[in-house]
């Protein structure tokens, strides 16, 4: 038991925000979290 407990406290737990790429027709990327599709309207979050 002593084990399996020292086994689960080494292994990293690591929360991040997932991130999506865009990639637009000439090449640029952004960066961010895609919240929605609406109407042929995308809305991004970004960092800044």
């Amino acid at each position: 038991m002593k084990y399996y407990l020292l086994l689960l406290l080494s292994i990293p737990v690591v929360a991040k925000a997932q991130n999506d790429s865009i990639v637009f027709r000439n090449g640029n990327t952004m960066a961010g979290e895609i919240k929605s599709l609406t109407n042929g309207v995308l809305t991004v979050k970004t960092a800044l």
